[in-house]
């Protein structure tokens, strides 16, 4: 069977990089150890370009912040995009889709409404971060590849916190 894979957007990956314990890093480091996360070019640049604002200084040093996004890249599949797409309210937000589509991602998980509202994409699951999270710890990983996951009623969106009893303190 193969791996998951799995589109992180950039606020979460920012989040995951500047916040150990947070709940980014757990869908983070959930997807890297049951999956694989995959990064573009594009996506690529967008997250060093954000993780070396300055803004962010008084979290993490730049130097860990740039090892943070080395690391990404070093564990990372790279994916070239060849089919360029125009979808999202927000054009900034189609070069996650581009990821997606052209890597065969099983879901991404984002927080931005511009990609949610857009669920599912090409049966491309866009999930919350709550969401990614219960439904790998819930079902299993075979689930990624059910019709479920990508089904308008796979979203989850609308779920409450009590179903996520499994780790209450993320939600």
């Amino acid at each position: 069977m193969n791996k998951p894979r799995f589109v992180l957007d950039t606020n979460l990956v920012v989040q995951a990089a500047l916040l150990d314990s947070s709940p980014a890093r757990h869908v983070f480091e959930t997807a890297l150890t049951n999956g694989e996360i995959l990064l573009s070019d594009a996506v690529q640049a967008e997250l060093n370009d954000v993780l070396l604002r300055p803004k962010f200084d008084r979290y993490v040093s730049p130097l860990r912040r740039l090892q943070s996004l080395v690391n990404l890249i070093a564990i990372a599949t790279p994916v070239s995009i060849t089919i360029r797409i125009q979808a999202c309210r927000d054009p900034k937000d189609d070069k996650f889709l581009e990821l997606a589509l052209n890597g065969r991602a099983d879901c991404i998980v984002t927080g931005d409404n511009d990609l949610l509202v857009l669920h599912p994409y090409e049966a491309i699951a866009i999930l919350l971060p709550k969401d990614f999270f219960w439904l790998f710890i819930v079902c299993n990983p075979a689930c990624w590849s059910c019709d479920f996951l990508a089904s308008e009623t796979g979203s989850l969106s609308a779920s409450t916190t009590a179903e996520h009893p499994l780790h209450p303190r993320l939600y």
